[in-house]
């Protein structure tokens, strides 16, 4: 990486922390913009949790079907989301990675990329316009500058100084103690190990205000007690058809509408104490084992469950269910199974657990993605997007991919502007319009 240096001091334009989905789209819209940019990530890899998915990027067709899956009172980015979609999309496309052609339905839009190859051609882009990235690296400070940030590197003597920072580390979910606040002692971690709030404590540490009662995330039902082994398995042994079962807590009660979606169904269970019974018949088990769903996997999760030591069942009978679900440490949920989504004889259980793949509550930012403190007002040159930005969602969940995407982009090009002195101070810190 060809960088200005003054003895141990390096000089970029843009410091992004992060290099998921978030950071690199971030990164990408830097180096398009002109900016010298440095991506800094604590894991050996590039790519984050996004790495470790399917790779499609969706979301809602509109802003109306977004209140609707959504209707939660901290939800705020979500309609950038929407609105920056196809833009996002487009910019993508433009690394040569799509695959397939673009799908919508009545209420999504959807493209599929192949992210790891995404990913090393932005990478390529980053280094080509001077910049470069830099893996295994924790940033241990960060403090004002003489032109913006001192950016200090763990077991370096290097700083670095930039102009504008991105903080996108991908939430706060791989801290157990806040994974547990969240969702529950028994919740899973369905992400990579590395997104454990960092980014958010640095920015915090230059007065960045959080929203803390935004308790929302994204995550899907998993089987009590099975450890996930690799990325695969967030996707093998998600109960992604608990849209169409029976979830009762441990007083035996439904608690919430299933019909809902099982990441709705998954923050409802985290609010209900975090444990819980899924059951649901045979004919829902059959669909369930042979669908593709949204991530093109046919597996039997339950048979999957059940080998690697899930604690599920199967019943032939309701009263049988009820025995089992009993002697799980449940209270008697007959009231509850008496319902048309339990019809016929065998009916299948598995005990779970919230599985969480990001955090909603984060740094309270604009639109653009500039960081507020605590009173509201901008702090010049510092940036959030992705799971590290706080109220993108709130109960629900309209694509994460796709959040990544159109809020890195964002807060990249208006990192980059700042940077290289494209607007003047009094109309940066003014930048609060949706777009």
């Amino acid at each position: 990486m060809d960088l200005e240096r003054t003895d141990s001091l390096r000089h970029v334009d843009v410091v992004v922390l992060g290099a998921g989905m978030a950071g690199m789209c971030a990164a990408a819209a830097t180096a398009a913009a002109g900016a010298i940019t440095l991506v800094v990530e604590s894991a050996t890899t590039i790519g984050g949790s996004a790495a470790l998915s399917h790779g499609t990027v969706w979301t809602v067709r509109d802003t109306d079907v977004l209140a609707q899956e959504d209707p939660g009172k901290y939800q705020k980015h979500g309609n950038s989301v929407v609105v920056g979609f196809d833009s996002a999309v487009a910019e993508l496309s433009g690394f040569g990675t799509a695959l397939g052609e673009p799908v919508e339905s009545r209420r999504r839009r959807a493209q599929r990329f192949d992210l790891p190859l995404t990913f090393l051609r932005i990478a390529q882009k980053v280094h080509s316009s001077g910049g470069g990235i830099r893996t295994a690296c924790v940033v241990d400070q960060v403090a004002p500058g003489e032109t913006g940030y001192r950016v200090r590197l763990r077991g370096s003597r290097d700083e670095i100084e930039t102009s504008s920072i991105i903080v996108a580390t991908g939430g706060r979910q791989a801290d157990p103690s806040v994974r547990a606040e969240l969702a529950g002692p028994a919740s899973v971690l369905r992400s990579n190990e590395h997104s454990d709030g960092g980014g958010i404590d640095l920015a915090c540490s230059l007065g960045a205000g959080i929203n803390s009662a935004n308790r929302g995330f994204y995550g899907h039902l998993f089987p009590h007690g099975v450890a996930p082994l690799s990325g695969f398995d967030y996707r093998a042994l998600a109960l992604y058809h608990s849209t169409y079962g029976v979830l009762v807590d441990r007083n035996g009660q439904r608690f919430t509408d299933e019909s809902a979606g099982d990441p709705r169904n998954t923050i409802a269970l985290a609010a209900h104490g975090g444990d819980g019974v899924l059951l649901w018949s045979q004919a829902t088990q059959e669909r369930a084992a042979t669908d593709p769903g949204p991530i093109d996997l046919v597996i039997d999760r339950w048979s999957y469950a059940r080998d690697r030591g899930g604690q599920v069942a199967r019943a032939e009978s309701l009263d049988e269910a009820a025995r089992i679900v009993r002697a799980w440490g449940f209270a008697d949920p007959a009231g509850a199974l008496t319902t048309s989504r339990l019809t016929g004889s065998t009916v299948f259980l598995a005990r779970v657990v919230p599985g969480v793949t990001y955090t909603y509550g984060g740094l309270n930012a604009t639109y653009q993605g500039e960081v507020l403190d605590g009173n509201g007002d901008v702090i010049p040159g510092l940036f959030t997007a992705g799971a590290d930005m706080s109220d993108i969602y709130h109960e629900g969940y309209c694509g994460g991919l796709s959040a990544a995407a159109v809020t890195g982009m964002t807060a990249g090009r208006a990192a980059a502007t700042w940077a290289l002195g494209d607007t003047e101070p009094a109309a940066r810190s003014t930048i609060k319009t949706v777009p």
